[in-house]
């Protein structure tokens, strides 16, 4: 005994426009969170050898049909704007196969980097999107406005890490809905700097001169040498008490207080007591 099937009022026809005869079909709703349904989504079928078996389109309450040549095992992929892309399995060809499908929104999060204090942007700061499990999702750049945007992404929770030369990174915690847009602002606190130079009793230049820079805890930082004009300099420093040791002459220490984001100039004297 054959089995007819026939389309139900509202039912679109397939994408080349015919009217659902010849062929099984394969029906049913593309819905998004809620039971909303989605308009103008495309569905497709492809067969075992990866070629378009069928392809049909939403009408405006969400129902699809598309019809198969023949018996088998195929893939359905539904996609939309503003949604995440669905594969599914159907075994499709012996009599109509009803196939609902739903579609997460594709979230969006997007915000500016800026500088802590002046508020500038800045541009050509990385950030790094990392999921739950701390796997890295996607990496940007920001804009010349300082502004980035990250989009397509299922919801969950994620992690924004903002990073670049002379500022310290940020890390920043962010969860997102389906189809929403998450802003996520980060400031940044400039490094800072310290630079001076090496002198003698006598005010002349000390070049050479082995210039180490040790933190709170009294580890080594950073280690430089003086130029020929006896300067040195240190960058890209966290916010926080320092000591200064310079040899070549007798060791001479001196301690100082840095601030992020702030240059600071230290002189140092150098020479013998009968100097």
């Amino acid at each position: 005994m054959s089995t007819t099937f026939q389309s139900a009022p509202g039912w679109p026809a397939d994408a080349d426009g015919s009217d659902g005869t010849g062929g099984s079909p394969v029906c049913g709703h593309v819905r998004q969170a809620g039971g909303v349904p989605v308009s103008g989504a495309t569905v497709t079928l492809i067969d075992a050898s990866g070629g378009q078996a069928g392809r049909s389109r939403t009408g405006a309450d969400g129902t699809y049909q598309v019809r198969v040549p023949r018996q088998g095992v195929y893939t359905l992929i539904a996609m939309a704007a503003g949604h995440q892309p669905q594969a599914t399995v159907v075994h499709a060809g012996g009599g109509p196969v009803e196939h609902d499908v739903l579609l997460a929104g594709a979230a969006q999060v997007a915000g500016t980097v800026r500088a802590a204090g002046t508020g500038g942007s800045i541009p050509g700061a990385t950030v790094v999107l990392a999921d739950s499990r701390g796997e890295v999702v996607a990496a940007v750049s920001t804009d010349e406005a300082g502004r980035y945007l990250f989009g397509e992404l299922p919801a969950g929770s994620y992690t924004i890490a903002v990073s670049v030369p002379s500022y310290q990174p940020s890390a920043l915690p962010v969860t997102v809905l389906d189809g929403t847009q998450v802003t996520v602002d980060a400031e940044l606190r400039g490094r800072a700097r310290i630079e001076g130079a090496a002198r003698s009793t006598r005010g002349t230049a000390v070049p050479d001169a082995r210039v180490v820079l040790l933190d709170p805890d009294g580890n080594v930082s950073a280690v430089t040498t003086t130029g020929p004009d006896g300067r040195y300099a240190f960058s890209n420093l966290t916010e926080g008490d320092y000591t200064l040791m310079a040899s070549g002459y007798p060791p001479a220490t001196s301690t100082l207080r840095v601030a992020s984001g702030q240059p600071h100039t230290h002189d140092l004297n150098l020479g013998y007591p009968e100097a």
